[in-house]
């Protein structure tokens, strides 16, 4: 097993003074969740810092459903350090939430093949997942056996082995990007960390045959 914690680079675009910009296209929001976290205890938790360095994505991810399981079970019964380590060092608790582990294992079918699960809020302990299948990502929101998800479907002509990553954390919410981005069309799913609300958006840098500047939201 293979622990891969992530640092996605943020990149910045000056444009020039005297530059015409193309214009800005509206952001389609192709469906939205409630929240599962009550607003008194969401409302109550303190803020999660954004850690600086090699943790600054508290996600772990597993490209085989073999390992995925392995590293469960071994995270569940407390069998291996290493993989007690791991949980811990991306804010899951030293000893295994069962009752978090068995949604995230009933997420799972025969064809599931890739996984990834990031904490999104510490005091909380409210987690979000992605479960890749041959023909969609399932993006998961858990908090204290409450769960949802939205389903993004996948490109016939996407070759790479994780269709959706998260990409950028904030102090409000955990944004996977799925498909080829950035390229003319893509999708991003914003989980909010503190209520676990969802909101699955779509992304285009192409109108009518001329580019535009994606929709508010939109990473570039």
């Amino acid at each position: 097993m293979k622990l891969k914690l992530f640092i996605f680079p943020l990149s910045l675009l000056v444009f020039g003074a005297g530059c015409t910009q193309p214009e800005q296209n509206t952001t389609v929001v192709i469906m939205q969740t409630p929240t599962i976290v009550p607003i008194e205890e969401a409302a109550k938790a303190p803020a999660d810092p954004i850690t600086q360095g090699p943790i600054a994505m508290p996600c772990l991810q597993f490209p085989k459903k073999d390992g995925f399981f392995r590293w469960m079970d071994a995270y569940r019964n407390a069998s291996d350090a290493q993989a007690v380590l791991m949980a811990e060092n991306v804010f899951l608790p030293e000893k295994a939430d069962l009752s978090m582990l068995e949604a995230l294992k009933m997420t799972h079918t025969t064809d599931s093949e890739t996984t990834t699960i990031c904490t999104l809020q510490r005091a909380l302990n409210v987690t979000s997942w992605a479960v890749q299948n041959p023909d969609y990502v399932s993006i998961y929101a858990y908090y204290k056996g409450a769960s949802q998800h939205l389903s993004v479907p996948v490109t016939s002509s996407f070759t790479e082995s994780f269709y959706c990553l998260p990409r950028k954390m904030n102090l409000q919410e955990l944004i996977w990007i799925c498909g080829d981005a950035p390229s003319a069309h893509w999708i991003q799913v914003h989980v909010n960390r503190r209520s676990g609300e969802m909101k699955e958006i779509a992304c285009d840098t192409e109108k009518d045959g001329k580019t535009v500047e994606p929709g508010l939201g939109c990473l570039k």
